[in-house]
């Protein structure tokens, strides 16, 4: 029973934290521009600028 308890109050305080965590930092996401650089055949990386990161993305054909 200990083990449940301590998990959903994890679970509620994750709930909790994340949401508000996004909103401290303060990205306005309407204005983010994501431009797509192809680096290989079927591999692409999403830039978004320095602050949000980048995302390697690989496409198959078909």
């Amino acid at each position: 029973m200990h083990a449940a308890r301590r998990l959903a109050i994890i679970t509620a305080l994750t709930f909790v934290c994340l949401p508000s965590s996004g909103r401290a930092q303060g990205i306005d996401f309407a204005t983010i521009d994501v431009q797509t650089v192809q680096v290989a055949d079927g591999l692409y990386v999403l830039m978004a600028g320095p602050a949000q990161g980048n995302i390697a993305v690989s496409r198959t054909p078909g």
